[in-house]
């Protein structure tokens, strides 16, 4: 995997200022989601408002998955006065994401079980690689942290594993059965195959 550390070091943000910086990033994605959403969902469904409270709806599952991942991986200092720790390149980082929707775009494409619904998870990647790219549009998502000048000592194998170990802790398979019957009923059905029943 390509390294997203930098030859500095930085200070580990008190858990307090991670915090506020998280908040600051999450509002940025939303943002970056409204408009990325408003751009591709109507190329599967002509009632996109609709589809977005299927997504909704899971938004407890998606809570207590991050609830998981911050309390099985401490990214914060106990102070202000943290630890110098290998600074990281968070547009890096983003930029990784964007290689992994790329590379399930490339698996999408030569998985024949898929092409039934290939235009909703075209349309899914799409919306993910414009939120991306938005994400990196001013100062990234980073602004907040180099106003405290510091970082979450986040490894991005490190988070990989917790994010499987949470998984297996949340009920996602009920999760996508829930949202696959909803995407049907708000419209997605009239770009699937008759004869493929994805539910």
């Amino acid at each position: 995997m390509q390294s997203t550390f930098t030859n500095e070091t930085i200070r580990e943000c008190w858990c307090e200022e991670e915090d506020i910086c998280m908040k600051d990033v999450e509002l940025k994605l939303q943002k970056c989601l409204d408009r990325c959403w408003a751009r591709d969902a109507t190329k599967v469904t002509l009632r996109p408002d609709d589809l977005r409270q299927c997504f909704i709806q899971q938004k407890p599952i998606a809570d207590h998955l991050v609830t998981c991942i911050k309390s099985n991986m401490k990214c914060c200092a106990d102070s202000k006065y943290g630890p110098q720790i290998p600074k990281q390149d968070i547009g890096k980082i983003i930029n990784l994401t964007g290689e992994k929707l790329q590379e399930a775009e490339n698996k999408i494409i030569t998985n024949p079980t898929l092409q039934p619904i290939q235009k909703v998870l075209d349309a899914v990647i799409e919306i993910g690689k414009c939120v991306k790219d938005c994400a990196m549009e001013g100062d990234g998502l980073e602004e907040c942290f180099e106003r405290y000048t510091c970082q979450p000592c986040v490894h991005v194998n490190r988070m990989q594993g917790t994010v499987r170990k949470c998984f297996k802790h949340v009920d996602w398979r009920r999760a996508v059965g829930e949202l696959c019957n909803c995407t049907v009923e708000s419209g997605v059905r009239s770009w699937i195959d008759d004869l493929f029943d994805p539910c």
